[in-house]
């Protein structure tokens, strides 16, 4: 258990585990969780920012997954081996958390590729994200 991050408002936590079934490896997860630092809620994404959020957050997180594979921008994402179960278009998962540079997202091992491609995480920054942040919202702090 690891605390990512802390405001008044909320609070974001990582959570490892490794298991063995004895398979030709192991398997590691990482989640995230972020929680309503006043009443232990669990937020999603639609808890934190403004409706309408989905595309612009997609297009950036894209870029951002391009970025930490180093994926060229019109390199199809299934010639790499990634996204194949949506046909090469990247989604986002709901395994996110806010950071001192973003919204950090991470992706486990098998969930958008082979075992052998790892795992995943990307960063989307702030000046992506800050249009979309509830004003009066948990993040509001991260912002300043």
């Amino acid at each position: 258990l690891t605390v990512v991050a802390a405001s008044p408002d909320l609070l974001a936590l990582s959570f490892e585990e490794d298991t063995y079934t004895g398979g030709a490896h192991g398997n590691a997860r990482l989640r995230y969780a972020v929680l309503d630092a006043g009443t232990g809620r669990a937020l999603a994404l639609t808890d934190l920012l403004e409706a309408g959020f989905e595309e612009a957050l997609r297009v950036a997180g894209e870029t951002a997954f391009r970025e930490a594979r180093g994926i060229g921008p019109d390199t199809p994402l299934t010639d790499e081996g990634f996204f194949a179960a949506t046909d090469g278009r990247f989604e986002l998962n709901d395994n996110f958390a806010p950071t001192r540079e973003g919204m950090a997202f991470h992706f486990d091992a098998y969930e958008i590729n082979a075992y052998a491609a790892g795992p995943t995480d990307l960063v989307i920054p702030w000046g992506e994200v800050r249009e979309w942040v509830r004003g009066e919202g948990p993040l509001a702090s991260f912002l300043r």
